[in-house]
């Protein structure tokens, strides 16, 4: 298996701690040789014009400022291009579907009062996950769960599917779904880069994700068969 050759080039087995300087090296390692080649054969790509990247940079530009208020200090130097990256895949899979009109442009001042999946303002259990090029998506670990916040299914745990796409900011490429297992089983801590983060790990299971459909409703069925609840 190609993600492999990385740790054994290096004499370690596969999950093993590695350095700060190793995974920067892994990060790379992985992005060119599984994650580029996915990008050079993606059929969803979608380009951005100068109006809509004015509209996406103005509104993380507000939330970031709001989002610096509430957890001063914490990585806010990187917010902004991590805030930008998330926003652009989120409206980019929107405007495929013809839904930009959509795209929540929302803030509020706590993050507890939304913390749910992107795409639940819209009728659909997905969470959108992605990186800036030439770094590897992160997804939160198997461990985190969702919460119906109301309906007949209030107070019950989910998990559900993540789009994960990748962009520079103008293009971005989407390169499928992923469901709750594939999250789970293609994922290493060591893929992220420069901190420990509590929360999240690396995803290149790139090669296992389920294509975009063409209709938004065929996109809703997918993501519907593949969450699942806990017990």
């Amino acid at each position: 298996m190609l993600y492999k050759e990385f740790y054994n080039s290096i004499g370690l087995q596969e999950y093993q701690p590695l350095t700060k300087n190793q995974r920067v090296k892994f990060n790379r390692f992985v992005f060119k040789n599984i994650f580029k080649p996915a990008i050079d054969n993606c059929k969803v790509i979608i380009e951005l014009t100068e109006l809509e990247l004015a509209f996406i940079e103005n509104f993380i530009k507000d939330k970031v400022v709001v989002k610096q208020q509430e957890s001063n200090g914490f990585d806010n130097k990187h917010r902004l291009k991590r805030e930008l990256t998330g926003a652009c895949i989120e409206f980019a899979l929107l405007k495929y579907f013809k839904k930009q009109t959509e795209f929540d442009d929302s803030i509020v001042k706590s993050s507890k009062k939304k913390n749910y999946p992107d795409l639940l303002p819209l009728g659909i259990l997905c969470d959108v996950k992605g990186s800036i090029i030439n770094n590897v998506p992160l997804v939160f670990k198997d461990k985190r769960s969702y919460t119906y916040q109301d309906g007949k299914n209030k107070g019950k745990q989910y998990k559900c599917c993540n789009l994960i796409g990748i962009t520079n900011h103008k293009t971005v490429w989407i390169l499928g779904i992923a469901t709750p297992e594939i999250l789970k089983e293609y994922v290493d801590d060591n893929l992220i880069m420069f901190s420990e983060n509590t929360s999240k790990t690396g995803f290149y299971g790139v090669n296992q994700l389920i294509q975009l459909p063409k209709k938004w409703n065929d996109f809703k069925k997918i993501c519907k068969l593949n969450n699942f609840e806990l017990t």
